[in-house]
């Protein structure tokens, strides 16, 4: 490990395997030297530098937060309490006073019970409830100098020096500059400390600031009980100081009695007279830092307070500490947390690595505090008697055995933290799961929980994918009926007459901003009003991906086939003029947006660095793009500011490079091997490792951690595998960071992944072979199986990339069901008109005015005909074209056209007929406005004209609205068509297509001519005839009998001669002697026959 100059590294503790919340006698030694990365890994808590991403790094990132804002606070893997310090820098200025625990600060304000870590907001990252100050000063006529409401409270901010400050997982100390010495150390539901008061103190006190939450607080209350408890509560908004408030209580009991007591009430303090068993003495408060209590104790004694946290109520948080802690002391319970973190961070065990004792210790200590950052969140929430407060504001109880989490940072963690969490923990997963759902069932599918606050943050609906990811990778223990039931009705929108119908046709379940037209149109217009609308589409369509793989593993076809509809709702977005993922409107695509800087249309990001985002469809958007060889050009300049030399690895989001402190492009590295280039990926993995992961010191993170998902990142790169197709378990391989990994997974299934490397360095990158099970294999990834239960994996490493992974049956999977459904909801019943939508303004074609499901349409003054779209009310009845290919059973037609209208038109664009030769026929496309028809006469005919329109709100108008057929083109009437493929881009507007309709193949007269030879052997194998025409489609459609002309009679084989609509009709007979015999030959197609006679002679 690299230590750094002017402050002592972190205590470490020999490891022993303990259960999560089991109590030992071990008490903390020096802080240990560099240790080797065999002893490292049998004390994987030893390495972790909890002070890595405690400061501003805010050169490094010119757009957002370059503050990892972690903490070395004390804690226990998804504790609900993190005993940590929060600081105060007393010179201000940019980039200072953000909230939580900031290395550069000069003043600790506090120990408070609870952390996010990793968030943005700064200022208002959330929780940090119930601070406590140590405060050595006097006391003049028993209570405090300066009442600590207000501002008042900084007067007991104390310096600190990081020389007397120490940090390792589940244990911090620090000797402040008032001399008291604090050590913290936790539980699963408590903080413990220890306060040392200097001798010449003028007095040992400790400030509980209970209003003094980072976000304030809106009601605050504080007790004390007797001479040595105190208990309260503060209600507090959560993270970005928007949304419902929590409830936090606190029990905190001391093991020496007070000397002194007090409380504050905003301006008024009071000193506690009569202290003693019997004291019982309380205030409140509505204001920040309002309300609080001081407790004192003798200068040079040493006292322990151990605080239960409850988000149930003050007695909850009293029966968590006597659970927890009963009489254990201090030292027993650091031990024990140190063991705790010792067996988690032990699950993963790498050996090998850098090549010299220092570069490994440094890889060794970012990788663990990186799985260190990953394993914090989400948080058990859950007293230990079962109950918590759940979203709807009652009080609900677990299953025994299990528990409730709360706290999902879900736009982030989806990537790779969920799937991290269930691979290593699928018991702790399915709780998680389990929790999700009860978020979803009591207040909705909100995609930001924080506590017992139901809110959303960034864009998408991510906990659908958390969900999906970590049910893929085996946490299946919850209701996992319940959980996909919840997700489809959530997503399904209601029609505006069904009873206690919600507005506009959005459950009240559904949190998904601009759902009602990504669900009826197919995409949201980029001038709806919300925010991110083209950023949203593409995280929605990863979250019903999700859902629809939850569906398919449950059985559900129904769920499967509209979800993966949705899920392909990319395609809505590509833009084949621009050559990517762009913002559209009922006009077309907007293409004044500038896609290489951030705009606003994506969350966080340029329109290039989303311009990634289909992990369920990476062929899909290989294909679109022209190709592999255009992709990896295009991958190649994204990637480039990371390359050796490059002064722009941390572009930010104005950028249209890669931006890999920040969670978008997390499987973006992972594309190259959906081209067969697996090398560049390992790469470009290493140069990001390289370029941003490198730097050990506190300001070593370029990012909000984001509660650990970008630490989850790394942890993933470093063993040499990603979760790059999200909702599923399937692994994407890129070469792992050491030479052996074995992961071991936590709970009943035991789970065991050995990954071996031999030979592996930064220059024996490239897998070259792979054996799973000691089978060999050239795919570059790892199945779901692998994932579900394990396995061994062997690589064969090399300093230059192989044929491994580069054929084009080795890349990984991609999903593409549901590309070529109908995706848009043209029509609705009438008064449901929030059930559809056809021109991106709220209006729809109404249903009872149209022909019914599969009825069949005519163009006027024409043979054609079209079949209506066999659609459910409220199902997607037409396409919106981008290149779907619509099946045509090999039928034979003369005219083609398309049934259909467009809005904001018209809209032109080009089909292709697809012929089952192999060749094709490209045909136009132009479609007139469903209101306002203004293309040349002939160009369509009115097919059918409703007198109405239905609108979101659940009326109609009076404007007449039209479905048009195009004017019907010619075809090869002797090729059969195999498929039609609709345009893959449109010029103005929307194009809506309903229906593709043929007119009959005129038949040409059926056509027999012989060609059996004039002399054979006495056993005839031989083409007698050839034919063509009549009314036949294909060889099976023509009969063709033969008399041989020796009494006998038989049937000759109809057989294809290539595809020009010419046929042979093959015979086998034996003669029994030589002679010349009469041989006719009747051939029918069924409503003709020709008859050929021909003679043929026999030796």
């Amino acid at each position: 490990m690299a230590l750094h100059a002017g402050r002592s590294w972190r205590v470490g503790v020999a490891g022993l395997a303990l259960a999560a919340f089991g109590v030992g006698g071990l008490t903390a030694p020096p802080a240990l030297a560099a240790p080797s990365a065999r002893a490292a890994t049998s004390d994987p808590a030893s390495l972790v530098d909890e002070f890595i991403g405690t400061q501003d790094n805010h050169a490094a990132n010119t757009t957002e937060s370059a503050y990892g804002d972690t903490t070395p606070g004390a804690t226990t893997p998804f504790g609900m309490v993190d005993f940590n310090p929060t600081t105060y820098n007393t010179a201000g200025g940019s980039y200072t006073n953000q909230g939580g625990y900031e290395y550069d600060a000069d003043q600790i304000r506090g120990f408070s019970l609870n952390r996010i870590s990793g968030t943005g907001c700064a200022g208002t990252n959330g929780a940090e409830d119930f601070p406590v100050f140590p405060y050595a000063g006097a006391l003049p006529g028993g209570v405090l100098p300066t009442v600590p409401s207000a501002s008042g409270i900084k007067s007991y901010y104390s310096s600190f020096d990081h020389a007397q400050e120490s940090a390792t997982p589940g244990s911090y100390q620090v000797t402040l500059g008032n001399g008291i010495k604090s050590e913290l150390t936790a539980t699963t539901r408590t903080g413990d400390a220890r306060f040392t008061f200097p001798a010449s103190a003028a007095s040992g006190t400790l400030v509980f600031d209970t209003a003094g939450s980072l976000n304030g607080s809106s009601h605050a209350t504080v007790r004390i009980l007797g001479n040595d408890v105190i208990e309260g509560s503060t209600t507090v908004q959560p993270t970005c100081k928007v949304g419902p408030s929590y409830t936090a209580y606190f029990y905190a009991r001391f093991t020496t009695p007070f000397t002194a007591a007090g409380t504050w009430q905003d301006s008024a303090e009071s000193a506690v007279v009569d202290l003693g068993a019997s004291t019982d003495v309380s205030a409140s408060s509505n204001a920040a830092h309002g309300t609080g209590a001081f407790v004192s104790f003798a200068p040079g004694s040493t006292t322990v307070a151990d605080i239960g946290l409850s988000y149930v109520s003050a007695d909850g948080a009293r029966a968590n500490l006597d659970s927890e802690v009963g009489h254990t002391g201090f030292d027993a319970l650091r031990a024990s947390a140190h063991r705790t973190w010792d067996s988690t961070l032990g699950q993963i065990r790498v050996g090998g690595g850098k090549p010299t004792g220092t570069a490994r210790s440094a890889q060794l200590e970012t990788f663990y505090t990186a799985l260190y950052h990953a394993t914090l969140h989400p948080n058990v929430f859950d007293d230990a008697d079962g109950q918590y407060t759940g979203y709807d504001g009652k009080l609900h109880a677990v299953k025994p055995g299990h528990h409730e989490y709360t706290t999902y940072s879900g736009w982030d963690i989806y990537r790779d933290e969920a799937q991290l969490i269930a691979l290593l923990f699928p018991d702790r997963a399915s709780d998680m799961n389990q929790s999700i759902t009860d978020l979803a069932t009591q207040a909705g599918w909100f995609n930001w929980p924080m506590l017992d606050s139901a809110q959303n943050k960034m864009d998408g609906d991510s906990l659908d994918s958390v969900l999906a990811s970590m049910d893929a990778f085996g946490a299946t223990d919850y209701d996992r009926a319940g959980a996909l039931r919840s997700m489809v009705d959530s997503q399904t929108l209601v029609p505006n007459d069904a009873p206690n119908a919600p507005a506009g046709g959005v459950p009240v379940t559904n949190r998904r901003q601009g759902f009602y037209q990504y669900a009826a149109l197919g995409f949201d217009s980029d001038t709806n009003g919300i925010a991110w609308p083209t950023s949203s589409d593409l995280e929605y369509t990863v979250d019903d991906f999700g859902i629809a793989q939850m569906a398919q593993r449950l059985g559900d076809d129904s769920a499967y086939g509209t979800f993966m509809q949705r899920a392909q709702g990319w395609q809505n977005l590509f833009d084949t003029g621009q050559d990517a993922l762009a913002p559209r409107n009922k006009n077309g695509f907007d293409r004044g947006v500038n896609l290489k800087v951030n705009t606003g249309q994506f969350a966080e990001a340029s329109g290039a660095q989303y311009g990634w985002m289909v992990p369920q469809n990476i062929a899909g958007l290989v294909a679109k793009k022209g190709g592999a060889a255009q992709v990896e050009a295009q991958l190649d300049a994204f990637f480039s500011n990371l390359a050796p030399g490059s002064t722009q690895a941390n572009p930010g989001s104005n950028s249209p490079y890669a931006y890999m402190s920040n969670e978008i492009d997390s499987q973006d590295p992972e594309l190259y091997n959906w081209i067969g280039r697996p090398d560049r990926t390992a790469d470009v993995n290493q140069e990001i490792r390289d370029a941003l992961w490198t730097d050990n010191d506190p300001d070593g993170l370029f990012g909000n951690d984001d509660l650990g998902a970008l630490s989850a990142w790394y942890v993933w790169s470093s063993i040499g595998v990603f979760p790059a197709v999200y909702g599923r378990s399937e692994l994407v391989v890129s070469g792992p960071a050491f030479s052996s990994v074995k992961i071991t997974s936590s709970g009943p299934s035991h789970r065991t992944y050995t990954l071996n490397a031999p030979g592996q360095s930064d220059s024996s990158r490239y897998v070259t072979g792979m054996r799973v099970d000691g089978r060999a294999g050239s795919a570059s990834w790892l199945p779901q199986s692998f994932a579900q239960k394990g396995g061994t994996v062997d690589f064969t490493m090399s300093d230059h990339p192989g044929s491994w992974g580069t054929g084009k049956d080795d890349v990984p999977p991609s999903f593409s069901d549901g590309s070529d459904a109908y995706n848009n909801i043209g029509a609705t019943p009438s008064g449901e008109g929030d059930t559809g939508s056809f021109d991106a303004s709220n209006n729809s074609y109404q249903a009872g005015l149209l022909p019914a499901p599969g009825a069949t349409v005519a163009l006027p003054g024409t043979s054609v005909t079209y079949t209506w779209p066999d659609t459910a009310a409220g199902a997607p009845d037409n396409w919106i074209p981008h290149g779907q290919t619509i099946a045509m059973g090999g039928v034979r037609a003369g005219q083609i056209s398309f049934l259909g209208a467009a809005t904001n038109g018209p809209s032109a664009g080009m089909a292709s007929v697809d012929y089952t030769d192999g060749t094709h026929q490209d045909v136009p496309v132009d479609l007139n406005d469903w209101t306002s028809p203004n293309l040349p006469s002939g160009a369509n005919t009115t097919v059918l004209t409703t007198a109405h329109r239905d609108n979101a709100n659940g009326t109609q108008d009076n404007t007449p609205a039209m479905v048009y057929g195009t004017s019907p083109q010619k075809l090869d009437p002797w090729k059969t068509i195999a498929s039609v493929t609709l345009p893959t881009a449109t010029d103005n507007g929307v194009m809506h297509v309903f229906a593709i309709g043929t007119s009959p193949a005129d038949a040409a007269p059926l056509q027999a001519s012989a060609v059996l030879p004039d002399h054979s052997g006495r056993q005839v194998n031989a083409d007698l005839v050839t034919l063509s025409g009549g009314a036949g489609g294909g060889a099976a459609d023509y009969r063709v009998s033969v008399e041989w002309g020796d009494g006998h009679s038989g049937t000759a084989t109809v057989l294809a001669l290539g595809a020009s609509g010419d046929y042979s009709a093959f015979g086998s007979h034996a003669y029994r002697s030589p002679g010349r015999y009469r041989v006719t030959v009747k051939v029918s197609d069924g409503t003709s026959t020709r008859t050929v006679t021909t003679s043929l002679a026999v030796s």
